[in-house]
């Protein structure tokens, strides 16, 4: 059996109360204005927190964005410095830059000697 008692109950622009049965449990009238105004603190805060969400989700997505450019900077600085390097390890080049700027040149026939490595030699 529940211990019932009697409460008011407050009714906007209502200044008459009225009486029920209301359970122990309870704890008492609240009254509208501090339910709307509960209502509308909640819907704030919501709303606070919906916008930094879509500001942060801006600024990540401006960073994102930033450092894929950097990336294909990247991309394209390291492809051209790999053509360099090929084009500098070429044998072509080699031979012009030893023939032009060290004033090197190709041994004649005659002029090689081979050399052969024997294991018994080495001890």
């Amino acid at each position: 059996m529940v211990a019932e008692r009697k409460k008011q109950v407050y009714h906007w622009g209502n200044e008459k109360s009225q009486t029920s049965q209301v359970t122990k449990n309870n704890q008492g009238p609240v009254h509208p204005i501090f339910k709307n105004a509960m209502l509308i603190l909640i819907m704030v805060g919501m709303s606070v927190g919906v916008v930094y969400g879509h500001a942060n989700l801006v600024a990540m997505s401006r960073e994102v964005n930033n450092l894929q450019t950097q990336r294909n900077q990247l991309i394209d600085e390291r492809n051209s410095m790999q053509i360099e390097v090929a084009r500098a390890s070429s044998l072509s080049r080699v031979e012009r830059v030893a023939m032009e700027e060290l004033d090197l040149v190709l041994p004649q026939p005659d002029e090689f000697k081979v050399v052969r490595h024997s294991p018994e030699q080495s001890n």
